[in-house]
């Protein structure tokens, strides 16, 4: 086998990005099943939670692909 067959399929930003789509999917499940949970079991919202997943929103939103 050549070298030029050993190269990466995917390119290194296609990759990045994907890994941020990944964190977003991520934070939108965690908040979807925390809502679920609250609504099934009449629980307190768990403020601290919430609260770390908004900042989570807020950093991921501001960080750049390089």
């Amino acid at each position: 086998m050549d070298d030029k067959d050993e190269k990466p399929v995917v390119p290194g930003q296609l990759k990045t990005f994907y890994g941020y789509i990944g964190i977003i999917r991520n934070i939108q499940l965690q908040s979807t099943c925390c809502f679920k949970y609250i609504t099934k079991y009449n629980a307190d919202k768990p403020h601290e939670y919430t609260d770390i997943l908004d900042k989570e929103k807020t950093v991921g939103g501001s960080r750049q692909m390089h």
